[in-house]
């Protein structure tokens, strides 16, 4: 059943931004970020369905597809996700299962579903000094060494547009890096 803090929440809305997660590189907080991912997005649209809401954007991350071992490779889209590359990082696993589960059960609870998946955000009001901080510690020379093919920015006000536009105009099930 729904939980009804999070139906009450959400009646009235039409639309609704899923942008709640958790980031860490910690191996011992992978059952945290499965549990915030995947139990939250499960509650989220649940709730949803019961409150009437019929659009559903969810925010996931550019880790689920856009990664690859092969340096003339670029993904888009239509890429399959990396689940062999990324499985020894649970903050993408975890974000895969969550793209996986927002599909399948918006589309068994008739509700619509758009992802997007931005790369690393920067910008203000990154205080907790996140994907900032890799940038600053890599300035600093306290990263050794870049990931082969190297890494992509986003700035998070043009990230917040397109977030705002996929959630306008994308169609049911689509996917934006």
């Amino acid at each position: 059943a729904p939980d009804p803090a999070l139906v009450d929440a959400l009646k009235g809305v039409k639309q609704l931004y899923h942008l709640a997660g958790m980031v860490s590189r910690d191996a011992r907080d992978g059952q945290r970020m499965m549990r915030v991912h995947i139990d939250g997005t499960r509650a989220v649209l649940h709730a949803a369905k019961a409150a009437g809401v019929t659009r559903v954007l969810v925010s996931s991350s550019s880790g689920t597809i856009a990664v690859s071992k092969e340096p003339d490779v670029v993904a888009d889209e239509s890429a399959p996700y990396a689940v062999d590359l990324v499985g020894e990082w649970p903050y993408y696993l975890s974000k895969i299962y969550q793209e996986k589960l927002a599909l399948s059960l918006g589309r068994a609870l008739g509700l619509e579903i758009v992802i997007v998946s931005p790369s690393l955000l920067l910008g203000p009001g990154d205080r907790r000094g996140s994907s900032t901080g890799d940038v600053k510690k890599f300035l600093r020379r306290e990263i050794p060494v870049v990931p082969p093919g190297g890494i992509n920015f986003v700035d998070a006000r043009d990230a917040a547009s397109a977030t705002v536009a996929a959630m306008e105009r994308a169609k049911d099930g689509a996917r934006y890096l």
